[in-house]
């Protein structure tokens, strides 16, 4: 992707993205891929930057455990840039004292025909896949299983689309035996990790999730901003970047990544401000295609209006901690995972923190709850230097 030299042109308003990877393909797609996004449609992010990206290649699916590769890890705040060698590990290998943490996306690796193969050899994905058609009143499932790109792309499909298959392979994990001790998800993700330790139901899982994706879309149309992650840079530096870049408007630190990967967010002006002063810093920027300001402030009155959403909704004892966006830590009181809910449009997303979290709790299974490999990703560049661990996808 190419790195920011220009300033921000004001982003398409017709869709939201909320950030996820910012230095890998987007996989399944020959358009742009967002990296570490979660994309509604993709519109505009640097002017001249975006449309001249090239081609990304497909990742595969894979239906076995794979080697983690430990990228390095802070020792502080930091963060230094990922490196490191493989850990040991024998893929064959099963460890029946292993702790097992089930890993929910958020937007960003949607593809025509994901979760179709599932829906056809189960009848419990099935009965999932109609659920999400009946309570969005949105055609979840054609979306998923036919397309085309662009319909499900658009935010108020693409969020109960991706909950649907988060959901689905959740489904087909349990059925093979693995039993989860938590549950993690990033950003939209967090809604699959809720529903699946019993706090929500799947029916009010996708009634919220439509919502937030109606109120998500109309803040981004009314509020318009622009996202960039920045790479290499400590936070205290970024920090400072941010805070000097206040004077053009709001700009925020809005996701904890991973090691060396952190994404800002906030008005175009403030934004590309920001981005200046972390390149004479020593940082590099990747333009996001987004059109919103995400995990900012200038998402304060959506977050308002979907908190009132959440009042009305019972949250019930988990079966197993979850760790919210919003703190990064393992949680079990109900109450409180509604609150860190209902932040969740304005805060941070602490997923470098939520990781260590989980390794430090004796997490060493990740079962990632997508058709291929795309959070996992993620989760090796976080982890401690040594660390064995093995990441698990449903197989297609």
């Amino acid at each position: 992707m190419p790195e920011i030299t220009a300033g921000f042109a004001n982003p398409a308003t017709t869709s939201y993205n909320e950030m996820i990877r910012a230095t890998l393909p987007g996989p399944g797609s020959s358009r742009p891929g967002p990296g570490c996004l979660e994309p509604g449609s993709p519109g505009p992010g640097l002017a001249g930057e975006l449309p001249g990206l090239p081609p990304l290649r497909a990742v595969q699916p894979v239906s076995a455990t794979v080697p983690v590769w430990p990228d390095g890890g802070p020792s502080n705040t930091s963060r230094p840039p990922p490196g490191g060698a493989p850990a040991p590990w024998d893929a064959n290998e099963k460890n029946p004292m292993s702790t097992t943490a089930f890993i929910f996306p958020g937007q960003g690796g949607q593809f025509p025909g994901q979760g179709k193969a599932w829906a056809e050899r189960s009848a419990s994905v099935r009965e999932l896949f109609r659920l999400a058609d009946e309570v969005t009143q949105r055609p979840v499932s054609r979306l998923c299983f036919e397309g085309p790109m662009e319909e499900l792309s658009l935010t108020a499909n693409l969020q109960p689309a991706v909950l649907a298959v988060g959901l689905a392979a959740a489904l087909l994990h349990l059925e093979s035996g693995l039993v989860p001790s938590y549950a993690a998800g990033h950003s939209l993700g967090e809604f699959g990790a809720l529903c699946l330790a019993g706090v929500l139901t799947e029916a009010e899982a996708f009634a919220l999730v439509a919502k937030r994706a109606t109120l998500m879309q109309k803040a981004a149309m009314q509020n318009p901003g622009v996202m960039a992650a920045i790479l290499n840079l400590s936070d205290d530096a970024l920090d400072g970047a941010c805070e000097l870049a206040r004077s053009e408007g709001t700009v925020v630190m809005a996701n904890f990544n991973t090691p060396g990967q952190t994404v800002i967010s906030g008005t175009a002006r403030a934004v590309a401000a920001a981005v200046r002063h972390a390149q004479a810093l020593g940082g590099r920027a990747i333009s996001l295609p987004v059109s919103g300001a995400f995990h900012s402030p200038l998402m304060s009155e959506c977050s308002a209006l979907f908190a009132d959403e959440l009042g009305e909704t019972d949250f019930k004892p988990p079966k197993f901690p979850v760790v919210p966006n919003a703190l990064g830590a393992p949680v079990s009181d109900p109450d409180e995972l509604k609150n860190l809910l209902s932040v969740q449009m304005t805060s941070p997303v602490y997923w470098f923190k939520s990781v260590r979290s989980l390794e430090r709790a004796g997490v060493d299974t990740w079962a990632e709850c997508w058709p291929r490999p795309y959070l996992g990703s993620m989760v090796k560049k976080c982890l401690e230097p040594g660390r064995r661990a093995a990441l698990t996808c449903p197989s297609l």
